[in-house]
């Protein structure tokens, strides 16, 4: 089975510094996260979680990065990064519970390490489909779904579909 990841901190710092040399134009945006999962036995769960986030275009092929603190405002908790394109979701969460969680519909099964306050759960992701509206340079309402399915072993699947919702703040409002 092919599953594409950083290798270690090392290529996740690189990663992460090649997409912040590719920004430019720092905004601010108010970024909805919504997240829902159904277990094998079709319980759902449903989280949303809005955040006050720092937006840059990327400068080389169009893509949209976001970088909020899990905090809620941008001084509390540790910051995580969010790359959005037509072909490719990025998710790095920092702190005690990181992760990097990538969806590419190009690839049949990315991994991810998944961190939480008990320890590390290695999982698998099968990304299905990316869509992704609006991102106008001249003011930010972009929206994108992603929709997977999170494998924690051969067994057990989660069906999952993640909504960003993005909406740059003026000086107005």
């Amino acid at each position: 089975m092919n599953i594409q990841k950083p290798e270690n901190d090392r290529d996740r710092q690189v990663q992460r510094k090649d997409t912040e040399n590719r920004t430019c134009g720092e905004r601010t945006a108010r970024l909805t996260i919504r997240g829902t999962q159904t277990d094998p036995d079709g319980n759902s769960q449903e989280h949303t979680s809005v955040y006050l986030a720092r937006y840059t275009v990327a400068e080389e092929g169009p893509g949209h990065v976001f970088r909020y603190r899990m905090g809620g405002d941008d001084t509390g908790g540790p910051e995580s990064v969010l790359f959005v394109s037509r072909g490719l979701v990025r998710m790095e969460r920092a702190g005690e519970g990181s992760s990097v969680m990538i969806f590419d519909p190009s690839v049949p099964v990315t991994g991810c390490d998944y961190g939480t306050p008990f320890g590390v759960i290695p999982m698998e992701i099968r990304t299905r489909r990316i869509s992704l509206l609006g991102g106008a340079a001249s003011r930010l309402r972009l929206r994108a779904r992603v929709q997977y399915s999170l494998g924690m072993d051969a067994d057990y699947a989660l069906e999952c579909s993640v909504t960003i919702q993005a909406d740059e703040i003026t000086a107005g409002g």
